[in-house]
């Protein structure tokens, strides 16, 4: 689930997942804690918080106990939150019936009583988590942040996905450029979009890696902002110079000197807040 469904995690992050069991319960549960708590010493927490009835139900349930929930009680946000869903440990075989229990379901959300409200109904719900005064710095659930190309991204999977085979990815920018091909969205917009998006992340993960902290606020610093920025634009910078003109070769050519390498400036990144300017028109259905 999450970004570890569609294979974006983080340096630092936690791994979403939701465990499906077959045979005895009560040692499957056993099972599904230890590995909790040995992957989280090792490398990731891993959150199981997105199951049915999140922290409050089963850690592991059964095929039909996932399709008896899904059918009768889940929202639409866990519809949307199983776009990510793909087996990655375990039953391999029983990680695939889960997935092809679901897939229905998923893609007839869509369908369901105000679908669409309910999605921005969620959205404002994440936003205002965010201290008012964070809000600007915050690049995950700020506006224009992360969180607003992946929603738009998934809302539109939802949508135009039901008939649409080529939409149905696990990945945030695999979706985006096959809704832009497609033509659900214009190419200018993808486009600006998948910018907005990478440049995010990339300024997240930088972030992240100065002390190996779970962080997507930008600080604003004196100090933090110029590493980031110098961090992310390095590769540009690095790029040759031109190379020297070819000599004759013979005694009574002068001396050739290389040019000096020039360093290729730096690109502007594409604005946050770019995604603001396609949101209006998504829930327009423009």
């Amino acid at each position: 689930m999450g970004k570890c469904g569609g294979r974006e995690l983080n340096y630092v992050s936690d791994v979403d997942v939701v465990f499906v069991g077959d045979g005895d319960l009560q040692v499957a549960t056993r099972i599904a804690s230890k590995i909790m708590g040995v992957v989280g010493k090792a490398c990731f927490e891993v959150d199981a918080a997105l199951r049915p009835e999140g922290k409050a139900g089963a850690l592991v349930r059964t095929l039909e106990g996932h399709d008896a929930y899904y059918k009768k009680w889940a929202r639409t946000w866990e519809f949307q939150a199983l776009l990510k869903a793909r087996p990655v440990a375990g039953d391999e075989e029983l990680g695939g019936q889960y997935c092809e229990l679901i897939a229905p379901m998923v893609w007839a959300a869509a369908e369901r009583e105000n679908f669409v409200g309910d999605v921005q109904r969620m959205r404002r719900r994440v936003e205002g988590h965010v201290p008012s005064e964070l809000v600007e710095r915050e690049l995950k659930l700020g506006r224009g942040g992360l969180r607003d190309v992946e929603f738009a991204v998934q809302l539109l999977q939802l949508v135009h996905g039901r008939v649409d085979p080529d939409l149905r990815s696990s990945s945030t920018l695999e979706a985006l450029a096959a809704l832009g091909e497609s033509g659900y969205v214009g190419r200018a917009d993808a486009a600006e979009l998948e910018g907005s998006y990478e440049f995010l992340r990339s300024i997240e993960h930088r972030l992240q890696l100065r002390r190996l902290r779970r962080t997507r606020r930008s600080r604003g610093s004196r100090r933090t902002t110029p590493r980031c920025s110098s961090s992310a634009t390095w590769k540009a910078r690095r790029s040759p110079g031109p190379t020297a003109p070819a000599t004759s070769g013979t005694a009574s050519a002068p001396a050739t000197t290389s040019p000096t390498p020039t360093s290729t400036p730096a690109p502007t990144p594409p604005s946050p807040l770019n995604v603001l300017n396609f949101l209006p028109r998504l829930r327009r259905g423009g």
